[in-house]
């Protein structure tokens, strides 16, 4: 009887999460790289709707809004970033097309600065990451500390915020509306204007 006992708890537990060649496949329909997929924590921000993406050829992106309307960009690309280059490299959202970027070196990361865009930027390895935001809305410690906290998303992460596999998995991983009360559950779907007694 022990030993049956010993089989069935190691038969029991739930069941094992997408492979990861699955989700290397759902990075791909939306145009990125698995290993570009990257999240931060960021007080008081949350990840934005339908923002998730490819960014440029092939980096990757994701946008954190707050309550009060500020976006934080977090941007991942297969590149360095020198003193060179640096002033050529635009800021996500920048208002001017096109416009210089001032860089300033700080640490082992760069305090960038084009238009009304700032941004903290730092490389690890072959990777660049950078976080940018408004200037005034958001300050230079806010976007290094974003960035510093940066990281790959975990197998649990990327099988909540990538698209579905062939209608399987959660997907999408992005915040849902909350449910319209005046949708009716049959029907061609049309908002039900039904007017009660009174109206």
């Amino acid at each position: 009887m022990a030993g049956a006992g010993v089989v069935l708890v190691a038969g029991c537990g739930s069941a094992a999460g997408p492979s990861d060649a699955e989700l290397v496949e759902r990075a791909r329909q939306i145009g990125v790289d698995k290993e570009l997929v990257h999240v931060m924590e960021l007080k008081g921000f949350r990840r934005a709707v339908g923002a998730m993406g490819v960014y440029g050829d092939d980096g990757f992106q994701d946008v954190y809004v707050s309550d009060t309307g500020v976006d934080v960009r977090l941007t991942v690309e297969r590149r360095g970033l020198t003193v060179a280059d640096c002033p050529r490299l635009p800021i996500p959202a920048m208002d001017v097309a096109g416009a210089g970027v001032r860089c300033v070196q700080d640490g082992d990361g760069w305090r960038r600065t084009g238009g009304d865009r700032q941004e903290y930027a730092v490389t690890r390895g072959d990777l660049l990451v950078r976080v940018s935001g408004q200037v005034g809305r958001t300050t230079f410690g806010l976007l290094r500390d974003a960035a510093a906290g940066a990281k790959p998303a975990s197998p649990a992460q990327l099988d909540e915020m990538l698209p579905p596999a062939n209608g399987s998995g959660s997907g999408g991983g992005e915040i849902s509306p909350p449910p319209r009360g005046d949708l009716p559950p049959h029907g061609d779907g049309a908002p039900d204007n039904h007017v009660g007694p009174g109206g």
